[in-house]
């Protein structure tokens, strides 16, 4: 990845811009998988009458029902575990962003000039607890951006307490990622800001293909 960042660079020389064209060139390639990651959810949040059918028919034999459960994702071709393929791939290339020496007082634009910096405007007046006192935009971007994205991804029917506890803590991840990326390098900002944004571009290309998609 490094190898490819830098060869983007030759044709760009402007890392900033290359981390941009990296991401876009990755999130390509990995579209097909994204493609059948989000249709297996969409298939999900259909199957969820009769998933919770199941767990009513045989819910005092859980072996019974995780048999019938894969029977039935195996019947309409839904494969739970398919979004955790591209995850190796992100993990790389942010390590690779986090680490690379090339980022060291890179200039991107505007008031960005040090990639291996966080992107601060400006120093406020005042602190603001487990953020301090610098006002960095870059990850308030990917916070709002994070939210369109939630907003937009197909989500399963919560059947039970816990589905529903799980999708509550799931609304605060942008805000968590905000706390996590916000003393970060601009560069691994940059990156996860143009992830996430293409993301919700993929999000809405699917769900438009989904519409024609009947069990």
């Amino acid at each position: 990845l490094l190898y490819f960042l830098n060869t983007v660079y030759k044709a760009v020389p402007n890392y900033g811009v290359s981390i941009i064209i990296l991401t876009i060139i990755i999130k390509a390639m990995l579209f097909p998988l994204t493609r059948k990651s989000q249709l297996s959810m969409f298939r999900m949040q259909q199957l969820q009458p009769m998933i919770s059918q199941l767990k009513e028919k045989y819910k005092h034999d859980k072996q019974r029902q995780g048999k019938e459960q894969v029977q039935l994702f195996k019947k309409y071709r839904v494969n739970p575990m398919s979004g955790c393929l591209q995850l190796p791939v992100f993990i790389a290339l942010f390590r690779t962003l986090q680490l690379s020496f090339e980022m060291r007082q890179a200039p991107f634009t505007l008031w960005i000039n040090d990639l291996s910096r966080p992107d601060t405007l400006l120093y406020l007046t005042f602190s603001i607890p487990f953020i301090g006192n610098a006002l960095n935009i870059l990850p308030l971007i990917m916070t709002g951006a994070s939210f369109a994205q939630m907003k937009i991804m197909p989500k399963a029917t919560a059947t039970d307490s816990q589905a529903r506890t799980q999708q509550k803590m799931m609304s605060f991840m942008p805000f968590m990622f905000a706390f996590i990326l916000y003393h970060m390098p601009s560069g691994l900002t940059i990156y996860w800001t143009t992830s996430t944004i293409l993301s919700i571009i993929e999000s809405i290309l699917i769900r438009k293909s989904t519409k024609k998609i009947k069990f």
